[in-house]
């Protein structure tokens, strides 16, 4: 298996910690309405990189850049930071929502997107960062025709290189909408995220994903939205049922929001593994699970596989 990062191709981790789903740059600012804006690297470093370097003391080996193109994506900026950490990283082609996407990708046949994406993961970008994983996003009230014919690119983008395609997708619903697109393209479920499915209230829908062969997420550990205690049951819930080998867990940090006064994300990197872990541990969730959750999951679902 092999991980696309910015420095090259790396085999998953072996020991340490993977932090799948945080931003180190984000601009939740529509691009139509004057977002996709860019801070220094100097002013992402005063804010983020204390934060980073933390994270690396306590484990953390790579770092997966959720920020998709046209939301305040700035792979050359967070490959600094990041790298200043001891951190390897890998960052995202793909689009966010809707609304959130330019009018060039509202023109574009679906043909051009897939192109678009398989460039980012091949060739890289200007500059020379290759993406590693595709990063779509859902509105919540249903998939837009344009969401729709954005997946459809992601899945011939994934079908060529092998990469995953995770969703932001707190409604189940949309979740299972989209691996009915999937399969109905003869992609392998195993190339899907749910994001955020913990905001999904019926753990049912939690299940069927599971079940169908897709991998969630519960990626707010340490947010004031829910507590950690909310957290620690539904992880046992999807233990017991026998999915341990398809979650991954994350906290969605923003180290940097440049649509934001202050521009920075009070919370640490670090948490999931300085606080939430003991927490874990202390519910009787032994050390293999724990390595499986933090470590090997992301590992494996991030590696590009045909």
């Amino acid at each position: 298996m092999t991980i696309r990062t910015t420095d090259g191709d790396i085999a998953p981790p072996e020991d340490g910690y993977v932090l799948a789903h945080e931003h180190v740059h984000t601009d939740l600012k529509s691009v139509r309405d004057g977002g996709g804006r860019q801070a220094t690297v100097a002013e992402i470093e005063e804010t983020t990189l204390p934060k980073l370097e933390r994270a690396a003391a306590a484990g953390v080996k790579l770092l997966i850049e959720c920020t998709p193109p046209y939301v305040g994506y700035h792979p050359e900026a967070v490959h600094a930071v990041t790298t200043a950490a001891g951190i390897a990283l890998v960052v995202a082609t793909g689009l966010y929502k809707d609304e959130y996407q330019p009018d060039w990708a509202h023109r574009a046949k679906e043909a051009a997107l897939a192109e678009w994406m398989e460039g980012a993961l091949t060739e890289g970008w200007a500059g020379g960062w290759k993406a590693g994983f595709i990063k779509l996003a859902v509105t919540d009230q249903g998939v837009t025709d344009q969401e729709r014919k954005v997946l459809r690119a992601a899945i011939t983008a994934s079908r060529s290189t092998g990469a995953p395609i995770a969703v932001h997708c707190p409604v189940g619903a949309n979740a299972l909408e989209y691996l009915d697109e999937m399969a109905a393209a003869g992609l392998d479920a195993d190339r899907f995220l749910q994001v955020h499915a913990h905001a999904e209230d019926d753990f049912d829908i939690h299940l069927e994903v599971l079940r169908r062969g897709g991998w969630i997420e519960y990626d707010l550990i340490g947010s004031k939205r829910f507590t950690d205690d909310f957290f620690v049951k539904l992880i046992w819930r999807v233990l017991e049922a026998g999915f341990g080998d398809r979650l991954l867990l994350s906290q969605d940090v923003c180290g940097y929001l440049v649509d934001r006064d202050p521009p920075f994300d009070m919370r640490e990197y670090a948490y999931l593994f300085t606080d939430f872990v003991p927490r874990l541990a202390v519910s009787g969730v032994g050390a293999g699970d724990r390595d499986r959750l933090l470590r090997a999951n992301p590992g494996k679902f991030f590696s590009l596989r045909k």
